[in-house]
């Protein structure tokens, strides 16, 4: 299975075994944008394959908070809770909940 992970707000998290030996860095979820000289987020999440080196070291980047789950099977294999997240503003938020159309009564 694939372990899906977004950036949190402006960090820019490493791609763990990127930017090593004269390779150009890459960020979790980020795309540089030459207009704007800017890493940006991108929408599609950072995949890795579960059971790699690669997954259990983002893993353990999502247990610090350094970069967020990207869906619930991903939070579930990193042994935390998933809370939705949408792009706004070129940052990850919650997602908010729908709000109902009736009254509290």
């Amino acid at each position: 299975m694939v372990l899906k992970f977004h950036p949190v707000g402006d960090l820019l998290a490493f791609v763990p075994g990127t930017g090593v030996g004269g390779q150009p860095s890459r960020y979790v979820g980020r795309r540089f944008n030459p207009k704007t000289e800017k890493f940006e987020a991108t929408e599609a999440p950072f995949e890795c394959e579960e059971g790699t080196e690669r997954a259990h070291r983002m893993a353990k980047l999502a247990r610090r908070g350094e970069v967020l789950v990207a869906d619930e099977f991903t939070a579930k294999a990193c042994g935390l809770q998933f809370i939705a997240h949408e792009l706004k503003g070129g940052v990850f938020v919650p997602k908010e909940a729908k709000k109902s159309r009736g009254g509290d009564s």
